[in-house]
């Protein structure tokens, strides 16, 4: 049974996700634009907390090379792996990177 202070506070909530959406896609980077990968966060290594667009190249290269085959070998990333595999994807592309696996 609702009550009065049960349908106010329900009421509320509907009305605060109209002003407030839900803001997971954004940070799931499904908005599709080429500029998306730039601003995702890294989450490992020495560059943890830092957007891919503050790293220089070598960074980038760097993740491409190192992090990102073993993150793509992981049966069950977390989100934030996700995130930043989908993102070096698109670095990787942009930047005419290849992935070279063989060690010299």
């Amino acid at each position: 049974m609702l009550t009065h202070a049960s349908c106010g506070r329900l009421f509320g909530r509907q009305q605060e996700r109209r002003i407030y959406p839900d803001r997971r896609a954004e940070q799931a980077g499904e908005g599709g634009e080429s500029e998306d990968w730039r601003r995702t966060k890294v989450h490992v290594g020495k560059h943890k907390g830092l957007d891919l667009c503050d790293l220089d190249r070598e960074s980038v290269q760097s993740l491409i090379d190192k992090w990102l085959p073993t993150a793509k070998a992981n049966p069950k990333p977390l989100a934030d792996d996700r995130r930043l595999i989908a993102a070096l994807e698109l670095a990787a592309a942009e930047l005419n990177v290849t992935e070279d696996n063989i060690p010299y």
